[in-house]
């Protein structure tokens, strides 16, 4: 990219993240000024409800635009508690004029070594440098592949990079993290001020996070390229392939036999990150899965674009031999921070076995509550299926065996019956049964295809077969994160989505009818689907009602009371995830073009 090109980019992307935002948030607050002035009796009934609604976006937007973030959370690094790995950071930060006074944050729970620039007082504020260093990391790399990952963060920030570039990487740090504030709040609330004060920011933040990818990516390429000059290729390459499959191989290898010595009552074993470490040092056969689950963005802790990177450098991804020694052993061993995050490590295994152990005697404590309403009632109890799931840990094998064949023969069709049916099969070694029941039931409901595999992971794990529960344990990954995607599509459905046709069947549409005409709150209704990437043939519908409600509800409670009281009686096909969305004329306005296209108009009075 020629020089000139990349600094009007740049300058482009500052305006768009700092001058733009700051200029409109002042044009809403003088805007919504002077409609408060509006002293016309007419005209005041429109303007004054408009100036507080333009006002309160603003002020929101300039409180966020002064904001400062907190520091990553960890253990700070005192000058002279870890003198190795101080004159570390040091000498990158000298070879690269790396930003100054950067603060050591040591993160026992951490999966990488980062250099962060916490934006400070806002859009035109400044960036407070940390240096954000995880344990296991330092275990996992060799110290050449630590030196590749510190340089790299220090010519990511380097001042050699120009005050706009900085500026830019910045504000992109920036943006994120408001991003992710304002989506919590809603999470948190989601009706209420927070919504009417984010009209306008919470679109923006979306549009400024994908404005400034490219900008990061190629920054993120620009790196690896000058790491990769110093370094060398095969280097840089085993580091990020090394950190893209940290996490799990340590979940596995260490974490659980870990929590397996706590069930069982067995102490920890003395010096856990030596343990780790050695275990780290075993070649890791069956990492392949996990790398390709990295390369395909499955894995969050992976290194960003790993393929993308992989693909500029023309390297193949392949899974590492161990190093001959970790960079552990030079920057902390013996260290007090050492024994320190040796203790934290302790504390927090014995605190999560003592928490799983209170929650199984909850769950007993729950078992024998619900053993006297369910005698005589089992199971066309509500909470029969509960019950059931409680029983399989608490009951006796006997009870449980009469209580599952009680329940399947009631309900066929459900699947957690037949999840269940399937760990009890592999309790009583009916290996075949069970696994052919297993890969059925994955394809009968993909929400339980995880569960599923971990299940044969264990299975196969207990008889010996290490490659192929490495496998499964690979597949219950990929299916998780199939899963959080297809429920996140489903989770809801609003006018502002991809819809199409409702395509259903006449019945189906007599009954939602039948339920429009008993309410004579409905005016009109109409009936839409969401335009699905995974599994469309369980479609999300969306029942738009136009309601003739009261006129005086400011906070909207009666049109939710109403809202809910429709999604509670509506008669939706099964198989199919219902929403309802009540509104008033004025809110369907401008969507009444697209419903009419959608030919959705199922009902009017």
């Amino acid at each position: 990219m020629h020089w000139l090109e990349d600094r009007i980019r740049s300058a482009a992307r500052f305006s768009l993240g700092a001058i733009l935002p700051f200029l409109g948030l002042v044009f809403l607050g003088l805007l919504g000024a002077l409609l408060l002035r509006v002293r016309d009796p007419g005209l005041g009934v429109l303007a004054w409800p408009a100036g507080l609604f333009l006002l309160g976006n603003a002020l929101y937007g300039l409180g966020l635009g002064v904001k400062s973030f907190p520091r990553p959370p960890g253990r700070i690094l005192a000058p002279g508690e870890a003198p190795a790995l101080e004159e570390r950071l040091e000498a990158a930060r000298e070879a690269w004029e790396g930003p100054r006074g950067a603060q050591v944050i040591l993160a026992p729970d951490a999966w990488s070594v980062e250099l962060t620039g916490v934006p400070m007082a806002g859009l035109f504020g400044w960036s407070r440098y940390h240096w954000y260093v995880g344990i296991y990391p330092l275990l996992a790399l060799s110290p050449r592949e630590l030196d590749a990952a510190i340089e790299w963060e220090e010519v990511f920030w380097s001042d050699y990079q120009g005050w706009l570039n900085l500026q830019v990487k910045r504000l992109a740090t920036y943006w994120y993290r408001v991003h992710v504030h304002v989506e919590a709040r809603l999470g948190e609330r989601p009706l209420g001020w927070p919504r009417w004060c984010t009209a306008f920011l919470r679109p923006y933040t979306r549009q400024v996070v994908a404005g400034f990818q490219p900008f990061l990516a190629r920054e993120f390429l620009r790196a690896d390229r000058t790491i990769a000059e110093k370094h060398g290729v095969p280097t840089l390459v085993r580091a990020l392939c090394r950190l893209a499959i940290l996490q799990p191989l340590v979940v596995r290898r260490v974490f659980h036999p870990w929590d397996a010595c706590l069930d069982s009552g067995l102490p920890l074993p003395e010096d856990l990150h030596r343990r780790l470490g050695a275990a780290l040092a075993e070649t890791p056969e069956g990492a392949e899965g996990i790398l390709e689950l990295a390369l395909d963005g499955l894995l969050k802790e992976a290194p960003p674009l790993l393929r993308l990177r992989l693909e500029c450098l023309e390297a193949e991804p392949r899974v590492p031999l161990p190093p001959s020694a970790h960079a552990y052993g030079r920057l902390l061993e013996d260290t007090e921070v050492a024994r320190e995050v040796e203790g934290q490590w302790r504390a927090r295994l014995q605190s999560s076995a003592a928490a799983a152990a209170l929650g199984r005697l909850v769950e007993a404590t729950r078992y024998q509550d619900l053993t006297g309403p369910m005698e005589g009632t089992f199971p066309d109890h509500p909470g029969a299926l509960d019950y059931l799931k409680l029983a399989y840990d608490h009951a006796p094998w006997s009870r449980f065996d009469a209580l599952l064949g009680m329940y399947r023969s009631a309900n066929p069709d459900c699947v957690e019956a037949c999840f269940l049916a399937v760990r009890r099969c592999l309790d009583r070694g009916r290996d075949s049964a069970a696994v052919f029941q297993a890969r059925e039931l994955i394809h009968r409901d993909p929400a339980l295809a995880p569960a599923c595999h971990e299940l044969l992971a264990h299975h196969l794990g207990a008889r010996g077969d290490v490659l192929n529960a490495h496998k499964e344990w690979d597949r219950a990954r990929r299916a998780a994160a199939l899963v959080e995607k297809v429920q996140g599509e489903r989770r809801g459905v609003s006018l502002l989505d991809a819809l199409e046709s409702h395509h259903c069947n006449p019945a189906v549409l007599q009954e939602i009818q039948r339920m429009c005409l008993g309410e004579d709150r409905v005016a009109e209704a109409h009936l839409v689907r969401k335009k699905l990437n995974f599994h469309p043939d369980r479609p999300v519908l969306l029942l738009v009602v136009r309601w003739r409600g009261a006129w005086w509800d400011p906070l909207g409670r009666k049109r939710l009371a109403f809202q809910r009281q429709l999604q509670e009686a509506c008669p939706f096909p099964s198989g199919a995830t219902g929403f309802i969305q009540v509104a008033d004329r004025a809110s369907l306005w401008r969507f009444q073009g697209k419903l009419r296209r959608l030919n959705g108009l199922i009902f009017r009075r």
